[in-house]
């Protein structure tokens, strides 16, 4: 998914409602270039050339791949934070409300830059705050509950990689169920976040509120992501 087309992403923003920006200046070879700055720079100089980029005009298309770019490795937030909000300013709706514009039906998981570089960040960044960031990015642009957000798959793979920050947020915020199973593969949240050892999580539940007050489902995925 590194390579995904500018044109996809385009489609994509437009499939959703959102206004396409105008062409680029930027042109395919200064693009690869710059994506290949930002994956090796600290994040002070990708934010700079980013934003010397951005002023000559970047489409929606491009945008959404620099931002599965940084989602993917490391955490840059300052340079997430711009993306999405240059997006946003191009007119690409980044929260999950039902209200908001596109065909999509309601509790789908569109594949829109944000749902892209928020599931990218999940599978395969092992830094886990960039999901969560990014997550919180979108939460905070929806309006009542995030009913298009397909939260359970992405539940289930938070656990498999134990990311124990973005499953909290999930079965907190966007309703996820760490009972529901996968519809391919099945294993259900608890049953990967076993399967993967996630001893490491342990200690980020340790202030967690008592479990007498938690839903059972949910009491049980706290005890299986953060194992004794």
């Amino acid at each position: 998914r590194g390579a995904l087309p500018a044109a996809a992403a385009v489609a994509a923003a437009a499939a959703a409602g959102s206004k396409v920006s105008s062409p680029s200046a930027c042109t395919e070879e200064r693009f690869q270039e710059l994506r290949r700055e930002i994956s090796r720079s600290s994040e002070r100089a990708a934010v700079a050339s980013y934003a010397a980029m951005a002023e000559r005009g970047l489409d929606i298309g491009q945008l959404a791949v620099l931002l599965e770019d940084v989602a993917r490795r490391g955490y840059k937030p300052e340079l997430l934070r711009s993306l999405c909000k240059d997006l946003e300013n191009s007119g690409v709706d980044l929260g999950w409300s039902n209200e908001a514009t596109g065909p999509q039906a309601s509790g789908t998981f569109a594949q829109r830059p944000l749902d892209l570089a928020l599931q990218t960040a999940a599978e395969e960044n092992p830094d886990g705050r960039a999901a969560v960031l990014l997550f919180d990015v979108g939460l905070s642009h929806t309006q009542g509950k995030p009913v298009r957000l397909n939260a359970n798959p992405l539940l289930r793979t938070a656990a498999s990689r134990c990311q124990p920050r973005l499953a909290e947020r999930l079965v907190r915020q966007a309703g996820a169920d760490p009972d529901a199973p996968g519809p391919s593969y099945g294993g259900t949240a608890l049953e990967r976040a076993v399967a993967a050892g996630c001893d490491s999580v342990r200690d980020a539940y340790s202030s967690l509120v008592p479990a007498q007050t938690q839903g059972e489902g949910e009491q049980r995925c706290w005890q299986v992501l953060a194992p004794r």
